[in-house]
């Protein structure tokens, strides 16, 4: 049986300024849950998630409201009211990754997620997209590492 390669932690893109193509969706619609996947020229991805219904069997505004705003400004209409989300694959946007950080009470421990802001459509897109990219327009900020290392774990619980 083959060995699967572990991975040493999620490392969110640099904060900036991106072009990205939608490569990848998908709605559960049992759950209400739209998932996103966004890549860069060289290959990164970025996902955002929308649950659009809550636990409790009802919409949940705010979220519909987020993804409403995000597929409108994808498909560049703003006059649309339903979509179907493989509609969105094959588009492209231009979007800041901005980044929220936030500190597990019980281990201190800093996470850092990275959320899409500002998405404006790309009207025409060369064939060759991947290879036409710009690099980000704002320098990368450097984002902790988190050592998820056995050891690192084993020492946290001292």
């Amino acid at each position: 049986m083959g060995r699967i390669a572990l991975s040493s932690g999620y490392v969110p893109l640099d904060e900036g300024t991106y072009k990205f193509e939608v490569v990848e969706t998908e709605y559960k619609e049992d759950y209400g849950k739209i998932r996103l996947v966004f890549e860069t020229k060289d290959g990164k991805k970025h996902s955002e998630q929308f649950i659009i219904i809550g636990n409790n069997g009802k919409t949940n505004d705010k979220a519909l409201w987020a993804f409403t705003q995000f597929a409108r400004a994808i498909l560049n209409d703003d006059e649309i009211e339903d979509v179907d989300d493989r509609e969105l694959v094959g588009s492209h946007v231009i979007a800041d990754i901005v980044h929220d950080e936030s500190i597990n009470e019980e281990t201190g421990e800093k996470r850092v997620y990275a959320h899409m802001k500002n998405l404006v459509p790309v009207d025409e897109v060369k064939p060759n997209f991947k290879k036409d990219f710009d690099a980000p327009k704002q320098a990368p900020v450097e984002t902790p590492q988190v050592d998820n290392s056995l050891d690192a774990i084993l020492k946290s619980l001292q």
